[in-house]
Order: structure tokens, then C-alpha cells, then sequence
């Protein structure tokens, strides 16, 4: 059984794989992959924390989380410079 407190990794492999998804949607879907990135940023970074103090058993799914994120966020950033020029 996880300890408490140790779900933010979930919460951040969730919020990377919506950020992705986000980027598939025409439209409102930067939006949406950009706030989700960002969360999942943050919140793998605090379920790192969480794993590294032991409060979180397992840091897959934060790590996970923060490099879909970063991916989200660079493929936003690709998409909106393609769209400018």
C-alpha cells in the first residue's frame, strides 16, 4: 500500500499524457497541451520529492510525467513558431 501523500507522480504521468494528447487537437489544443505540461512539470518534480524523502514508492511515473511534459511544452513551442512564420 502507497503511503500517503505519494500520488503525485500518478497525477503528473496523467497530466504529461493529456499535454500530448493536447497537441493532436486542432485549435484549443495548445492551450491545453501548454497548461497540462506545465503541471505535469510540476507535479513530477514534487513526486521526485516525494520518492526521494519516502513518502512515494515508486518514481516512474514522476519521471515519466516530466519528460511528456517538457515534450508537450517543446511541441507547443514548435507548433507556435511554425504557425507564426
Amino acid at each position: 500500500m502507497a503511503p500517503a501523500g505519494g500520488r503525485s507522480g500518478d497525477h503528473a504521468l496523467a497530466a504529461g499524457i493529456t499535454a500530448v494528447l493536447g497537441l493532436f487537437v486542432p485549435g484549443i489544443g495548445d492551450f491545453i497541451a501548454l497548461a497540462a505540461s506545465i503541471a505535469a512539470m510540476a507535479l513530477g518534480a514534487i513526486g521526485l520529492r516525494q520518492y526521494e524523502s519516502g513518502r512515494s514508492p515508486r518514481s516512474a511515473p514522476a519521471a515519466v510525467g516530466v519528460v511528456l511534459g517538457a515534450l508537450a511544452a517543446l511541441g507547443v513551442g514548435v507548433l507556435a513558431l511554425a504557425s507564426v512564420t
